[in-house]
């Protein structure tokens, strides 16, 4: 098989030293490559390429310093550019939704425990419930000793067959009463401080920022629900009785909270850069990508 002329070798070496050099394929597409399909390759380089080999290797040199100059967008190369904390946080709240703020702020991980966000959902989660055991128990002590001091009131005068049977249906009365009025009121106390404390917050975690309708909503639902055995007008009047006052306090509230900068927004803001700054330490690679 004949040997392939020196010019035919010239121009394979020019082009294979582009594609060693990572030139994309647009660059490559230059009219002199296209001359490679020509059937009869002649002997002189000027005639197969128009220039000779030192004037390639000139415009090579030429395309390279546009290359890494940046000065055509389309050749341009993109350097990898690290992303800074603050945009890291800014991003992950346009992100989040209802329900990562929700997780955030009452079920939130060792990183974010500290943070002031963090405090106030647990305290908000688990305020209710030990006031409803609270006053629930109490409550439930001092009807037993009531109950008791009525079913002796009520029963003096009974023949009872043996002291051990008159003792035992007046525990079994006084235990029976105790613990309905007991959890009754305890479970009405949590219905209370949930809407008082929990249910605002909720409130702000699903639209993202503080308002001052927040307390109006959660006090007004609450005494709905507490007087729920008392008919459907009651449970209006109460609703629409406590909303009023709420709704003060709401106003209140967002006014203190913006004074001392402890509006959910702001404490979001912390909480989220608490995340990022966890993040950051425990994976730096992965928040060095390049922005394409």
């Amino acid at each position: 098989m004949e040997e392939a002329p020196e010019s035919y070798k010239n121009v394979t070496d020019v082009v294979n030293t582009c594609q060693a050099a990572g030139i994309s394929n647009k660059v490559l597409k230059l009219r002199p490559i296209g001359v490679i399909k020509v059937m009869e390759v002649p002997e002189d380089d000027s005639d197969l390429l128009g220039k000779s080999v030192e004037q390639l290797n000139s415009d090579l040199a030429h395309r390279d310093a546009i290359i890494k100059g940046g000065l055509i967008d389309e050749l341009a190369i993109r350097e990898t550019v690290p992303v800074s904390e603050e945009d890291e946080v800014n991003e992950f709240i346009a992100r989040s939704t209802a329900l990562t703020r929700l997780k955030c702020v009452f079920f939130p991980n060792n990183a974010i425990s500290d943070t002031t966000l963090s405090h106030a959902g647990q305290l908000a989660k688990g305020l209710p419930v030990l006031m409803g055991a609270g006053v629930g128990f109490t409550v439930g002590v001092v009807r037993a000793v009531t109950a008791y001091d009525q079913f002796v009131r009520s029963h003096q005068l009974t023949a009872w067959r043996t002291p051990e049977m008159a003792k035992r249906r007046a525990a079994d009365y006084t235990l029976l009463r105790s613990m309905t009025f007991g959890i009754s009121v305890g479970l009405k106390t949590t219905i209370l401080a949930t809407g008082c404390f929990t249910f605002p917050l909720i409130i702000s975690a699903c639209q993202g920022r503080t308002s001052f309708w927040e307390y109006a909503v959660g006090w007004g639902t609450s005494c709905f629900l507490f007087c729920i055995n008392r008919g459907r007008r009651q449970m209006l009047v109460a609703g629409a009785v406590a909303a009023f006052p709420g709704l003060v306090y709401g106003c209140l509230n967002m006014v203190v909270s913006r004074t001392l900068r402890l509006t959910f927004e702001e404490m979001y803001h912390e909480q989220v850069r608490a995340i990022v700054h966890h993040r950051i330490q425990e994976e730096p690679p992965k928040l060095s990508e390049a922005v394409q």
